[in-house]
């Protein structure tokens, strides 16, 4: 059974995030560990080896950013992936 894209981001959102920048200033990342649990899931969403190697940053690195980005419309910090728009309604 093919998963939806909701419950794709929902296993995406469910790896650790260690160090991300979702500014729109500067190229945007979302660092998490390369190891056996984390590769199970993007293997789950339906992703191959060899897409998860082309991200690997070295050193023990994934970098996630155009992983969830298949399936989300943004990414924050706060909210991880997601697709509907976050209003912030202390700035009004």
């Amino acid at each position: 059974m093919d998963l939806t894209n909701n419950e794709k981001l929902k296993l995406i959102n469910s790896i650790e995030v260690l160090k991300c920048n979702d500014s729109f200033n500067k190229r945007a990342f979302a660092f998490t560990y390369d190891n056996n649990e984390n590769r199970k899931i993007l293997y789950e969403i339906g992703m191959i080896e060899e897409e998860v190697n082309f991200e690997c940053r070295g050193c023990g690195v994934l970098d996630i950013i155009n992983i969830g980005l298949r399936y989300a419309k943004s990414f924050s910090k706060e909210e991880g992936f997601y697709t509907d728009t976050i209003i912030n309604y202390e700035l009004f």
